[in-house]
């Protein structure tokens, strides 16, 4: 991961992608990942647009090493700190929050 990404600011930011799954419910680690809202600079930010005669939100497209730290953060970091559970169907890898982690979110 580039050392311009591993800052206090940016690891919020990916640490508020599990916010949107704090029901406790099991999503697919990589769809939770591919609907990050997370800003990480000005060409991710979400902005509204006119298109034709109606207005679209155009939301962020991250970069690969944007998804490793979003997936960082989410897989080791809250796993570790007992605020996220991971599990697996079908071969694919799933997260959800933990009774303990609704606490904090």
């Amino acid at each position: 991961m580039p050392s311009s990404l591993n800052t206090e600011k940016y690891i919020h930011e990916a640490e508020k992608t599990i916010k949107r799954v704090k029901d406790g419910r099991w999503v697919y680690t990589e769809d939770l990942i591919k609907g990050s809202l997370a800003c990480f600079d000005e060409q991710s930010a979400i902005t509204l647009r006119k298109t034709g005669k109606t207005w679209r939100y155009n939301l962020p497209q991250h970069q690969p090493e944007q998804k490793l730290l979003i997936k960082a953060v989410l897989v080791e970091w809250l796993f570790e700190a007992g605020m996220v559970s991971l599990g697996s169907v079908g071969g694919q890898e799933c997260i959800r929050v933990t009774p303990f982690g609704r606490c904090f979110f």
